[in-house]
């Protein structure tokens, strides 16, 4: 299935009708467009974007999961919006390190933020009703 890397990138302003969140490629399209029309949190996701100063570049990537990988990153996106104080690579990397939790990756460590984990799980569920 394809999934979606993400690019985010700090702009100081944007038109406020130009989407936020950004894709050529056909198949995230479709994908993106089956989210909204089938997701609340999609939507919530996109919406919190649109109205931020983050800028989302969507590309495919195949992998297993589809939209739950999507709005995972997507989550990503949004707390890097919701922190004023970050405007670079490092200032991501310092957020991320704040919001880490600890979590097993193949044998080794890796971290993540639980918010992304809870949006993987929320969209799983809508998606099964």
């Amino acid at each position: 299935m394809a999934m979606v890397m993400m690019l985010v990138a700090a702009l100081a302003a944007q038109e406020p009708s130009t989407p936020h969140v950004r894709a050529n490629d056909p198949r995230v399209l479709a994908l993106f467009r089956a989210g909204l029309s089938r997701s609340t949190t999609f939507r919530q996701l996109v919406d919190t974007l649109d109205h931020s100063d983050v800028i989302v570049y969507v590309e495919p990537k195949l992998t297993r999961e589809a939209l739950g990988g999507l709005l995972h990153e997507l989550q990503h996106a949004v707390e890097v919006a919701q922190h004023d104080e970050v405007h670079d690579e490092r200032g991501i990397r310092q957020l991320f390190d704040g919001l880490a939790i600890q979590f097993g990756c193949g044998g080794t460590s890796c971290s993540e933020t639980q918010a992304a984990k809870d949006v993987e799980a929320t969209v799983a569920a809508e998606w099964k009703r």
